[in-house]
């Protein structure tokens, strides 16, 4: 007849989930001694029933801080971009424009270098999978000098607000291409990246329910719809005109709140990354 206890003594290092307080060589079924929790509620939290299933991380600590520089590298390049714009409608572009440009371009950069730790995070990485993050990461290249383009080149002469003509063409094209970068990007790491949200057992579970990237993905085609009316025949001041710039402003906004968005969930999941994934033999013996 097999036991019906689950085990008697705690035989690894478990902190309490209340008070951290080490509840190694307690029994399942007893409470913590400096507050009183149930330890059965400290393996409800900590113990992953899949622990045995999920592929290990290749190199835990350099793809937790890749993570993070990649998510936000992104959000602080999306939000320098707004301070850039705030400074061409009341600053002009002046040494503060050249200094915030440059600083998104960096910001960019680390977002790309961080993107690299995500092409092969786990063992076992499919292929097609790999493949996609690999042109993802390469996006960055066009990204970066599309973005720096439009800065230092196209917005050279001043703020782009009433522009028309063929500079006002030009910038929107350019603009599209940094929409279509984005989406590239967004599409070849996003399944690595779940792959590696799927560790973090209240997203697997669903009692979190995040998702980000597909939101980042929606917002930068919002822009694009925008960029996409201004392509459209009209004249200075026209209502489509204006509908284009709303969609522009909604989608870069929504585009940085999904960012943010991405990097509460980069520094949460820094320590499920770092930390050894737990499962009910590794906690206890089994004796009845």
């Amino acid at each position: 007849m097999p036991s019906t206890g689950l085990a008697r003594e705690l035989t690894g290092d478990l902190p309490c989930v209340s008070c951290r307080y080490n509840l190694r060589g307690l029994s399942i079924r007893s409470n913590c001694p400096e507050c009183g929790a149930p330890v059965r509620a400290t393996i409800l939290a900590v113990v992953d029933p899949r622990a045995r299933e999920l592929a290990p991380v290749s190199h835990p600590w350099l793809t937790s801080w890749g993570l993070i520089a990649w998510s936000a590298g992104a959000l602080t390049c999306a939000g320098l971009l707004w301070l850039v714009r705030a400074i061409e409608l009341f600053g002009g572009a002046g040494t503060a424009f050249v200094h915030a440009g440059r600083t998104a371009l960096g910001a960019a950069c680390l977002s790309a270098v961080g993107a690299t730790t995500l092409i092969r995070p786990q063992s076992g990485t499919p292929t097609r999978q790999v493949v996609a993050a690999i042109i993802g990461v390469v996006a960055y290249v066009p990204l970066i000098w599309l973005v720096w383009r439009v800065l230092f080149i196209t917005d050279a002469s001043g703020s782009p607000y009433g522009h028309a003509g063929d500079a006002s063409t030009e910038r929107t094209l350019l603009r599209l291409g940094v929409g279509a970068a984005m989406i590239v990007i967004i599409l070849g790491l996003r399944m690595n990246v779940r792959a590696l949200a799927g560790r973090w057992v209240l997203m697997r579970t669903g009692r979190v329910d995040r998702q980000p990237m597909l939101g980042v993905l929606i917002a930068v085609l919002v822009a694009a719809l925008g960029d996409l009316i201004h392509l459209l025949p009209s004249e200075p001041g026209d209502a489509s005109s204006l509908i284009g710039t709303l969609f522009i402003a909604a989608g870069s906004m929504f585009v940085l709140v999904g960012l943010g968005g991405m990097a509460v969930d980069a520094v949460r999941l820094r320590r499920v990354l770092r930390q050894r994934v737990l499962s009910l033999d590794d906690l206890t013996r089994g004796e009845p």
